[in-house]
């Protein structure tokens, strides 16, 4: 796969129940193509009734089945795996987690 499969606006939600509370946990990736990218999460909590969101910006180096991810706040890469799951380039798989590209 080269990188321009990764390229665009990819979204994943979670929601998890926890013995008190109840989190909805939504990470987006944005890949640009000058292979600059951004890494946003937003976890909302019922208990709280509040949204806390975390962004960081970072490059990206595909390669193969795996992907370098060099936040701008650190100075070692994290690799990720990916692939397209069912083929289809709008469900990308990030690790084991499956995103939806956003139109």
């Amino acid at each position: 796969m080269g990188p321009g499969v990764l390229v665009g606006e990819w979204r994943n939600t979670l929601i998890i129940q926890l013995s008190n509370d109840v989190q909805r946990i939504v990470t987006t990736w944005l890949f640009e193509a000058d292979l600059d990218c951004r890494r946003t999460v937003a976890t909302f909590s019922v208990l709280e009734d509040r949204e806390i969101t975390t962004m960081r910006d970072c490059t990206y180096q595909p390669s193969g089945t795996s992907i370098d991810v060099l936040y701008a706040d650190a100075t070692e890469p994290v690799t990720f795996s990916y692939s397209l799951a069912g083929f289809s380039v709008d469900r990308l798989v990030l690790d084991g987690f499956e995103f939806t590209r956003v139109p």
